[in-house]
């Protein structure tokens, strides 16, 4: 059930086939431990952020951060979502795209069980937000809200069987725009820090150009920094 009216399928962001790939890929890199274990660091066109792929499978993952301004100043089509995203099929995020002659928009955007996503007005850039995927035994849900506003809305359905890769950062959705940076707090994956299970860290990088770059994840082990440097 949704928290709002369903709108058009947006262009999607990765085939199952893709997601899995790139799941398969944090799974054969990570190394298991804890805390002191240090993410392996991968390239990808796609996502810049953090992926994890716990052996029990994924019950929550979480991230606050400010909606940074887009720049539409050169007339370029651009999109990117910032949140979280978990087997391509739950998605907590914010869209911000271009639309080619120069103006910005800003948007939820929710998507449960690989239905049809929908994207509610109302949030606005430098709005401080909390995107959240979560299931239990007997559903599952992403959740949106905008704490500068008070807005909440949310997607939910029921349990679709388990889970298994959480990705918390910066999705493609279009052409990468040029945000500058963002930054993204209290991420946290099945209740635990960011670091905790060993993330795989991923850039986005198209053939020798580096577009988006993750810092390193910050104390106390839940924060990290996208730095787009190219805009492709």
């Amino acid at each position: 059930m949704k928290g709002t009216n369903k709108l058009n399928a947006r262009r999607r962001l990765l085939s199952r086939s893709a997601l899995a790939a790139l799941g398969a890929t944090a799974l054969t890199l990570g190394v298991s431990g804890h805390v002191s274990a240090a993410p392996l660091v991968a390239t990808q066109s796609y996502f810049a952020g953090y992926a994890e792929a716990p052996t029990d499978g994924i019950a929550s993952a979480s991230a606050t951060f400010k909606v940074p301004a887009i720049s539409c100043s050169d007339d370029n089509d651009y999109a990117q979502q910032l949140g979280v995203n978990v087997d391509n099929s739950l998605y907590a995020a914010i869209e911000a795209g271009c639309n080619g002659s120069g103006s910005a928009s800003y948007n939820f955007f929710l998507e449960e069980g690989g239905g049809t996503p929908f994207t509610p007005t109302g949030v606005s850039a430098g709005d401080t937000v909390v995107t959240v995927v979560f299931q239990t035994t007997s559903t599952q849900e992403a959740d949106v809200e905008d704490l500068t506003t008070g807005a909440r809305w949310y997607d939910y359905g029921p349990n679709t069987g388990t889970l298994s890769d959480a990705f918390i950062g910066g999705f493609n959705v279009g052409d990468t725009p040029p945000f500058g940076t963002v930054s993204f707090t209290k991420c946290q994956i099945n209740g635990l820090y960011l670091d905790a299970e060993s993330p795989t860290q991923y850039n986005q990088k198209i053939g020798g150009t580096t577009l988006v770059t993750a810092s390193a994840i910050g104390k106390p082990g839940d924060t990290f920094k996208l730095t787009f440097k190219h805009e492709a």
